[in-house]
């Protein structure tokens, strides 16, 4: 059944308010966006530069490669595909926060670069959590076990 005029014109109306009002948000909200400043756009009472921005002296900075010989003689800059990995620190009990955090890690990220991930415990892991974490990974997983030295 129809509802009836006066109700169907309301409806309308609030939707037609709502779409305005949406228009009307999103036009203002580009108006916050700075303009950088241009030559004719000068305010008075500023300083000027000296001279035009053309010729001040660029920064010549050497390559990364030479500084890390430099510091380092004998190492060589890595070339090609990065090496990394994920790192965690995390105990049996921790299991399904961490299963959220490597579904978001993967479904964004290591989908495409398939990095290892890397656990360490201060126990050894149980086969759940191994057998779980091992089926979200993309990459290789590693289990550690850390030491337990004096407390602080």
């Amino acid at each position: 059944m129809p509802a009836p005029y006066p109700i169907r014109s309301a409806r309308l109306l609030l939707i037609l308010f709502f779409a305005v009002a949406s228009l009307y948000y999103m036009s203002r909200s580009y108006e916050r966006i700075p303009i950088p400043p241009t030559e004719d756009s000068f305010q008075p009472g500023g300083k000027r530069p000296a001279k035009p921005p053309s010729q001040y002296p660029l920064q010549q900075h050497p390559p990364i490669a030479t500084e890390i010989e430099d510091l380092m003689p004998g190492v060589k800059p890595q070339r090609g595909k990065m090496r990394a990995a994920f790192v965690t620190l995390i105990r049996n009990s921790e299991l399904w926060e961490i299963v959220k955090s490597i579904r978001q890690m993967e479904d964004r990220f290591n989908r495409h670069y398939h990095y290892p991930w890397v656990f360490l415990n201060d126990e050894p892991f149980t086969e759940e959590f191994i057998n779980t974490t091992s089926a979200l990974i993309s990459g290789k997983a590693k289990y550690g076990m850390l030491r337990r030295e004096g407390r602080c």
